[in-house]
């Protein structure tokens, strides 16, 4: 922009002492001025029809304070060279709705002359990071790219079409370790076959089959094709029944009608929370649903069995909104399960208060929530829904 008001600006002060003093030779050097900003807008407008943007995000988990690692690639099928372009990417955290953005610059050469196809194409390869001030699945797209000529003067919008790159990634919080003590015989799986098929967010356990010999009335679907051609024989598969995970965790998070940049904070403190308990009970053992609410009053929940559920849950879990009414979230999530809830039962509330088994709270403080965490160890055991909290 500065560029441009001064060429503006000499081109008038031309004008202007020709005019005075007329003087033919600073006429034509305005003219000269005139023309070549209408060659440099067609030079511009031409590439920006030769030239493709495309993003590429490497990784889809990072740690917060870690940057997000971001490639452009460049590509462009004219024999000019580009001037200048500027790229700007736009991170917005799902979660929140919190946006931050970032530009990026370079230049793409021309391609080869003789040559056809797209490895001739003139290219250039961009890496570079983004940082996240916020916790939780963040969107990174190519909000806008613009191409300059070759002095920098003018600048041009390259189209949408001619440009490509959204990517999700789950920047997940710094977990601390908190100590989880199942006690034997303590932890008995409930069973039940009464699974939601509509909810994506639902991680099935693998079904567990059990074989034996044909029996007159036996579906043809269940028979085991390749055993029985082994044995001779009809051999037939028999589904045992699925096991839920025995301890449910649910996000009882009530925003209220606070401000949202106030809530922001806490929530950055509920993540820790929320991965520090899924890490340490799957560390200790113990598989888990994570349950909260989504939007519309539904409730949706997430098994967490493998570390890689657990960066599916974090990508999953949003803000809540305003709820007129306090629901509670146990009664919502056995009417849509029609399941009864997991033998222990965890409350994980926005005041960061844990309830364990309707008895129990544990206050985590947000000074010093790493030693808050490390300090107080959860046992799991005795009677079915009994939890316990120690120092």
């Amino acid at each position: 922009m500065k560029r441009l008001i001064a060429f503006l600006m000499l081109a008038a002060v031309l004008a202007y002492m020709g005019v005075i003093y007329r003087s033919s030779s600073l006429i034509y050097l305005f003219y000269a001025l005139v023309c070549c900003v209408g060659i440099l807008f067609l030079y511009n407008l031409y590439l920006i029809y030769h030239i493709r943007i495309t993003m590429d995000i490497p990784y889809q988990i990072v740690e917060k304070g870690k940057e997000i690692p971001v490639e452009l690639e460049l590509r462009s099928s004219s024999v000019l060279p580009s001037g200048r372009i500027a790229i700007r990417l736009e991170v917005k955290n799902v979660r929140d709705k919190k946006k931050q953005t970032a530009s990026f610059f370079s230049f793409v050469p021309g391609k080869r002359i003789g040559r056809t196809g797209r490895g001739n194409e003139g290219s250039a390869l961009v890496r570079g990071g983004l940082a996240s001030r916020t916790s939780g699945r963040v969107q990174v797209r190519v909000k806008g790219v613009w191409l300059y000529d070759l002095l920098g003067i003018l600048k041009l919008p390259v189209p949408g079409k001619r440009r490509h790159g959204f990517g999700e990634v789950v920047v997940l919080p710094k977990a601390c370790r908190i100590p989880v003590v199942p006690v034997k015989n303590g932890l008995q799986p409930s069973y039940s076959r009464e699974f939601c098929p509509g909810n994506v967010f639902e991680q099935e356990p693998p079904e567990v089959y059990d074989i034996r010999n044909y029996r007159p009335g036996d579906s043809l679907r269940s028979i085991h094709w390749k055993l029985s051609a082994k044995s001779d024989e009809l051999i037939v598969r028999e589904s045992q029944i699925e096991t839920e995970a025995a301890v449910v965790l649910f996000l009882d998070w009530r925003r209220g009608k606070e401000p949202l940049r106030k809530y922001r904070k806490r929530m950055e403190y509920l993540n820790i929370v929320l991965l520090s308990l899924s890490e340490s009970l799957l560390e200790a053992g113990c598989a888990h649903y994570v349950v909260w609410y989504g939007g519309q009053e539904d409730v949706l929940r997430c098994r967490v069995s493998q570390q890689e559920h657990v960066y599916q849950m974090m990508a999953q879990v949003s803000i809540p909104g305003e709820r007129k009414q306090p629901v509670s979230i146990r009664e919502a999530y056995a009417q849509k399960y029609h399941s009864v809830p997991g033998q222990i039962n965890l409350i994980l509330r926005e005041t960061l208060c844990l309830q364990v088994a309707d008895s129990q709270t544990i206050q985590y403080t947000e000074q010093g929530l790493e030693k808050s965490l490390q300090d107080q160890t959860i046992y799991l055991g005795g009677k079915a829904g009994s939890l316990g909290a120690r120092k």
